[in-house]
This record gives C-alpha cells, structure tokens and sequence, in this order.
C-alpha cells in the first residue's frame, strides 16, 4: 500500500513539473525555422529579392570598346571607355573618353591622338511626359509585389492557423474519448471481483463470470481503437510544431478538458472584419494596382517613340563640341495598343468579379457558420441536462444490479449509454471550437 501510494504522488510530482501546453504555447514553434512557416514565407523573399534585380536597371555601368583594324584600303584604331547611369524617370546619363585614328568607316569619328572627353544625356520625351519607362514599370510592379506576397504569407498563415488548431483541439478531444474509454473499462474491471464473489456464494451463477469477461474483452478493443485514434492526432499535432513526441512529453502536459466558450457573434460586424483583414481580399486590390501601371505603359504604344540626345564633347586638341540627335517612330497602326487596351479591361473586369465573387463565399460562409454556431449551442445545453439524466438512470441501474433485481446486459447497455452521451457532447464542443476557430479565419483574424 504504502509502495502504491509513493509511486501514485511521485508520478503526480513530475506531472505537476510539466508545463500544461495551452493553446498559447503554439505560436512559439511557428517560428522561421519551421518547414511549414519557410515554406509560407518563402514566396515573400523571393518577391523581394526580385525589387534588388529590377533596381539593377538602374546601375551605373562601364563599358569598353577596342578596335584595330588593317584593311585593304583603310587602317584605323579605335577606343572608348564610359560610364553610363539610368535614371527612374528614363533620362540616360553618361560620360567618357574615346580616341579614334585612321580611317572609320563606320562611324565617322575623328579625334586628335589625345583623344576627347564625352559628357552626354539621352531623353525619352513621352516617356518622360508619363512619367512610366519599362524600367520603370518593372520596378514598381517588383515593389507591389513584394508587399502583395506579404499579404499572401499572411493568408497563408491564416489558413495554417485553422488547420494546426483543429488538430490541437481534435487532439485534446481524443485524449479525452480515451480517458472515457479506461473509465468504462475500469468499472467492468471492478465489477469481477465483485462477480467473482457472488458466483463463489452462490448468489450469481457461473455464467456471470464469463459475461463479465466477455464485456472486458470488448471494453478493452473499445480502448485499443480510442488509443490508436489519440496517438494518430497526437502524431498529425506534432508534425506542425516541428517537434518530436519525446522532447514534447518531457516538456509539456496536455489537458484532458474540451474548454467550450460560448459567444454570441454578430453577422454585420463579422463580415465588416472579414472585409478590413482577409489578406486575399488585399492581394486583389495589389493585382489592380499592377494593371493600373501596365496600362500606363501602355499608353506609349499610342505616341510616336522620341528620343532626344545631347552629347557635349572636349577634344584635347580640336576643343569643343556638341551633337544633337533626335530618333522617332510614329505607330501608323495601333493594333498593338488596341490589344493591349483590350485585355486590360478584361483583366480589370476580371478582377471585380473575382472580388465579387469570393466576398459572396465570404459572407455565405460566415452566415453558416454563425447560424450552425447558435445550433450547437442549444445542443451543447440539452447534452448538458441529458447527460445528468443518464448518469442518475447509470447510478440507479447499478444498484439494482448490486441488490440483484437487474443484470449485467442491462446495467452494461446503460454504462453503453452513458459514455455514448459524453462522447456526444464532447463532439458539440469540439464542432463548436472548430466553427469558431473557422470563423476566425474566414474573418481573417489570427
């Protein structure tokens, strides 16, 4: 006795020194680390990295050119360096030097053999007028980008935070369908002995002992299936926290209680959150953003393409001098730009319904929800009073059977019963906590 009794609080003292894991306690394992997070932000750093390549455009570049040429009737050398620096609003800025001898038959360049420095700008004049350049576009379409897939990890987030609780509270349900299971079976358990010694007296006959047994048996498969059922959810739990069952179980304990809080919502003020926090609905007015720039660009398409240079040179021996070139192309058709018009405002439109579209599966789901919420409350009340009622007719049942006017069939159908009862209100608190924690991610609440 007194052994049984030192290892009962010794395994009290070291379940008392485990930390009881609480819902709380999830959010600091979904940290960078976790395959499940660096997966979800994965996306996110890439469209960041892509803002540094797209900002590339916009380096200062060197350039360096070298020719010596001996041909039949010309013998010439040529060479140049410069440094050249692309602005966002399309100006082309550069300067150099370069040195030409002999004849050039390309390029007409002739220089004295110090050669001469090159200072120079090339203007996209509509380009510049809109204020939009393909450089520029695509930078800009990078940094929305960036923010939209800030959002999408966002969203992502907010549905792994739906699955990973339902897995911790189906988790929490089956530890507790288990503990009901090692009830009924210790009450059959209990009731052998007592069998065994009324069959001995001769008050009950021999066949009781086997159907005492035979209710053991079946009690102990009932249990079998419940284990295997909260070892699976423990295991499905786990994967999520990147932890293994022993380092959890040294750690932490869990509850065995399915806490039910019950909370009125309001349809109008959950579908008013839904709208203000549902990242997915954010991404779509990103998507808008980005065809609002493309269709900046292409505007250009509409104007003749102009381009404007200015080059200021100093010669070490001839002094100075200037070059003014201007190049056009005029679209005579505007079938490119009609096309491009075109799928736009499809894309645009597009969008819309798409908006359209998921803010009605919003407000149905959340609709549902709510209503299937107010359900489960008045069952969760009606199990509350049933089960009471069972208890007492499981109770009664059993002293009957203790004084001899029942039997073990019946007193079994009513244990039967009783658990049947349990497991059922535990299923409406679980669907309960599951339809709230549903309903925060519909509402984009994490």
């Amino acid at each position: 006795m007194k052994r049984s009794l030192f290892i009962l609080l010794t395994h009290l003292f070291f379940l008392e020194a485990k930390e009881l894991f609480t819902p709380e306690k999830i959010s600091d394992y979904l940290i960078e680390s976790n395959p499940y997070i660096s997966t979800i932000k994965n996306r996110e750093k890439v469209a960041k990295e892509k803002i540094g390549f797209y900002q590339g455009a916009f380096d200062t570049t060197l350039s360096a050119k070298y020719d010596d040429k001996e041909y039949p009737a010309s013998t010439g050398e040529y060479s140049e360096f410069f440094v050249k620096k692309k602005i966002e609003n399309g100006l082309e800025l550069s300067t150099g030097y370069r040195r030409a001898e002999g004849t050039q038959e390309l390029n007409n360049i002739k220089t004295g053999k110090s050669g001469e420095m090159l200072l120079g700008v090339k203007i996209p004049v509509i380009a510049m007028i809109k204020g939009v350049n393909s450089h520029k576009r695509d930078l800009d379409i990078a940094k929305i980008d960036g923010i939209k897939y800030e959002y999408n990890s966002e969203n992502g987030l907010r549905l792994l935070n739906f699955e990973i609780f339902r897995s911790y509270y189906t988790l929490i349900y089956r530890k507790a369908i288990l503990n009901f299971e090692k009830e009924l079976l210790e009450k059959a358990q209990e009731r052998q002995s007592f069998v065994e010694n009324r069959v001995k007296v001769g008050s009950l006959p021999e066949l009781s002992n086997i159907e005492v047994e035979q209710q053991i048996i079946g009690r102990e498969q009932r249990l079998f299936v419940a284990t295997t059922d909260y070892e699976n959810s423990f295991t499905d739990f786990l994967r999520y926290l990147n932890i293994s069952k022993n380092e959890f179980n040294s750690r932490y304990r869990l509850t065995d209680i399915l806490d039910v809080s019950i909370e009125d919502f309001k349809f109008k003020d959950a579908l008013e959150t839904a709208k203000e926090n549902r990242p997915d609905l954010k991404m779509l007015e990103f998507d808008k953003d980005k065809l609002l720039i493309d269709r900046k660009t292409a505007d250009l398409l509409k104007y003749p393409k102009l381009n404007l240079s200015l080059y200021g040179v100093h010669d070490l021996k001839y002094g100075n001098g200037f070059k003014v070139s201007i190049g056009m192309d005029f679209p005579v058709e505007r079938s490119r730009y009609e096309s491009k018009i075109g799928q736009f405002r499809e894309n645009l439109e597009n969008i819309d319904q798409t908006k359209r579209k998921k803010l009605i599966e919003i407000e149905a789901s959340i609709r549902n929800i709510i209503e299937s919420l107010k359900i489960l409350k008045l069952n969760i009340e009606n199990a509350d009073r049933e089960i009471k009622l069972v208890k007492r007719l499981e109770d009664a049942e059993n002293r009957k059977y203790r004084v001899g006017s029942s039997n073990l069939f019946l007193l079994n159908q009513r244990e039967i019963y009783s658990l049947n009862t349990q497991k059922k209100i535990l299923q409406y608190k679980l669907n309960y906590i599951l339809l709230k924690e549903q309903l925060k991610a519909q509402m984009g609440v994490i």
